[in-house]
Formats: C-alpha cells, structure tokens, sequence
C-alpha cells in the first residue's frame, strides 16, 4: 500500500511539473500580449493559460486582475511628490499645483 500511494505522489508530481514546462501557451503568445499590454512576463503567462491562450481574452483578465490591484492600493497615501509655484513677475497673481505619487518599489 505505501509502494502504491508513494508512486501516485510521485506520478503527480512528475505529471505537475511536465503540464508546466509543456504548456499550451506559446513565448510568442506571451511577447504579443505584453507587447499590447506592457504588463509582466509572468502576468501575461497567466492570463493566457488562464483563458487557454485566447488573447483578447487575456487581455480583459489583464484589465480586470489590474483594476483589481489599482482598487487595493488607492487606500494608501501618497507620500512622494513635489510642489510647484509659478508666479507673474508683477506679482498679481500666482500659481501653486501640488503632484503626489505612490511608489512602488519593485526589486
């Protein structure tokens, strides 16, 4: 019984790993979508075997997955930016426009 039930583990473990490396989705498929998208390697890899290499397809997962991330992060504050003032030289009027950003360090 043990023989048996280590050899299932390992046939799906083996299994696992042979549907990653031979997927069904192509690096030229994945250059096209990031291409069009400018969105990571990785996320468009996703997307594709998400919808089973369909592109305008992952494309929408891409738009909804990025949505989804720009609603979690527009609680934080923004703690960077810069602030500018542009006055007239007859000092009757002036302008000042503030500009933060969030910074997301990746690395």
């Amino acid at each position: 019984m043990f023989v048996a039930s280590t050899f299932l583990q390992s046939f799906k473990r083996t299994t696992h790993l042979f549907n990653r490396a031979f997927s069904a989705v192509t690096i030229a498929q994945i250059k096209e979508l990031r291409n069009i998208t400018g969105s990571p390697i990785d996320e468009c890899k996703k997307a594709l075997e998400a919808e089973g290499g369909d592109i305008n397809k992952a494309r929408e997962y891409l738009k909804k997955r990025g949505l989804a991330q720009a609603n979690k992060r527009s609680g934080k504050a923004a703690s960077e930016g810069v602030i500018g003032i542009k006055y007239n030289p007859n000092n009757d009027t002036a302008v000042v426009a503030e500009v933060q950003a969030f910074i997301l360090y990746i690395g």
